[in-house]
């Protein structure tokens, strides 16, 4: 079931809509970057607007999403070393 409703998101419009205009973005450089507004009328959807506010973090703070990452991947290392240390 979820691989059904998978293959069905990359089939939506809005989402087709908010890539094209984010790998337009990415091309840009930084200043002229922040310019850009998602002014397709397709991708102006909830779940558009969360991808498009998604891919802008990404592309404009890559450091700052894998710092996140990492702090959440060291937040799980750090419960599992716990639940060790108490079953010892």
């Amino acid at each position: 079931m979820r691989m059904i409703h998978a293959l069905s998101l990359r089939n939506r419009a809005d989402l087709h809509a908010v890539s094209t205009i984010l790998k337009q973005r990415h091309s840009l450089p930084e200043a002229e970057r922040v310019n850009v507004v998602m002014h397709d009328e397709g991708g102006k959807t909830v779940l558009g607007a969360v991808y498009w506010n998604l891919g802008t973090i990404v592309q404009d703070y890559p450091a700052l999403v894998a710092l996140t990452i990492l702090a959440g991947g060291l937040a799980i290392v750090w419960e599992l070393v716990q639940a060790v240390i108490a079953l010892a």
